[in-house]
């Protein structure tokens, strides 16, 4: 499927609305932050990493007018989450249900981005209550499609070595932050423009401070969690799910996204001629299409 209509999002960088954090499993907390209506149809996001509750899909500051109360919860060990040793994916399924039930959200659509993706999908695959509909916006996919990554391969051969790879590339990162971020609109391609922004640059700066609030172990483990088997079969996938990608996305080809979700009940659909930062374009079509779904329609 071919996804059309590109409306570039310019952001006005508003604070959110309400943020805090909420007591899950044996006292641990989760961090949140809301824009948009909070009388509106609740979507929660699962940020990219590494991320916060600061950035979702990038349009955030468009949720009223879609009259939505989007919701995005931080994973263990980002911003004011609490870190989790040992954490499996499947095991934010009851994060998300412990936290939308703290909030007070009823019937939910969840949406992942990037590395927030297979959270989603591990949400599809062992809903929380009162979920509708999952979205996948710009994801990996599973390690077996992936033997052919560099980091894929480290993890198989020497999961310690690999591990110390994650950290010290995530101390670096913590240590410049900046610096990370201008190197992001240095890349090649179809995303180098969206990079470019300052708005995005801002944006993608504070998230990623924010997201080393307390140190750098909880995107080592979200990055390892990544790599290797999710635990679950995207074939047997129980909620609604719909998958948006890139066709020139260069972090994740969208040939590997059409093998790992070929025999699925995923609904894909590729943007043309885009890469990876589709959220900062088509945010609110996606959105949308959400709503839709949650609603049947």
């Amino acid at each position: 499927m071919s996804a059309s209509g590109r409306s570039l999002v310019s952001m006005t960088l508003r604070s959110p609305r309400h943020e805090g954090s909420v007591v899950v499993g044996e006292g641990r907390a989760i961090g949140f932050a809301e824009w948009g209506d909070s009388e509106g149809q609740p979507v929660v996001v699962f940020h990219g990493g590494p991320g916060s509750r600061l950035l979702g899909l990038g349009c955030e500051d468009l949720a009223g007018e879609l009259g939505l109360r989007m919701v995005c919860l931080e994973r263990p060990g980002f911003g004011r989450s609490d870190h989790v040793e040992n954490r499996r994916l499947l095991d934010w399924a009851d994060d998300v249900a412990a936290a939308t039930n703290a909030l007070g959200i009823d019937r939910f659509a969840a949406v992942g981005v990037s590395a927030g993706a297979p959270y989603a999908l591990a949400c599809a695959a062992r809903p929380p209550p009162r979920l509708d509909a999952v979205g996948v916006v710009a994801g990996p996919v599973p390690a077996r499609f992936n033997t052919d990554d560099p980091f894929s391969r480290l993890i198989d051969h020497d999961h310690t070595k690999a591990e110390t790879a994650a950290r010290d590339y995530f101390e670096r990162m913590a240590a410049d932050v900046a610096g990370s971020v201008r190197a992001m609109a240095t890349r090649q391609g179809p995303d180098r423009a969206i990079y470019e922004r300052r708005d995005v640059q801002t944006q993608f700066a504070t998230t990623r401070r924010e997201a080393f609030r307390s140190g750098v172990e909880g995107a080592v483990l979200d990055l390892m969690l990544v790599y290797q088997p999710w635990g679950f079969d995207l074939a047997a996938l129980t909620v609604a799910t719909h998958w948006w990608h890139g066709s020139l996305d260069v972090i994740v080809p969208a040939a590997k996204v059409r093998a790992a979700t070929t025999s699925t009940p995923i609904e894909l659909s590729i943007y043309e001629d885009e890469g990876h930062a589709i959220s900062f374009v088509h945010g609110a079509q996606i959105l949308n299409s959400l709503v839709i779904a949650r609603d049947g329609g």
